[in-house]
């Protein structure tokens, strides 16, 4: 029996200069999953930020499934 398809959603997040707005992004990101199960791939894309935004960005989601 074929497996059913299923829609899936990934959101692709664009960041600059975003360190300070980051902890806080996560956590709405993570609250608006819980009730988004098509959610399945979150994509953050630096655009040449100039402070800490890619490094925080990836220690942020370390633990948590699904971001790119």
């Amino acid at each position: 029996m074929p497996i059913p398809a299923r829609d899936s959603v990934s959101l692709i997040i664009p960041l600059f200069n975003e360190e300070a707005m980051l902890p806080t992004l996560v956590r709405e990101i993570e609250l608006f999953r819980k009730d988004s199960p098509e959610v399945d791939q979150v994509v953050f894309v630096d655009d040449g930020s100039t402070d800490q935004t890619a490094r925080l960005a990836r220690d942020l989601v370390s633990g948590l499934e699904g971001y790119v």
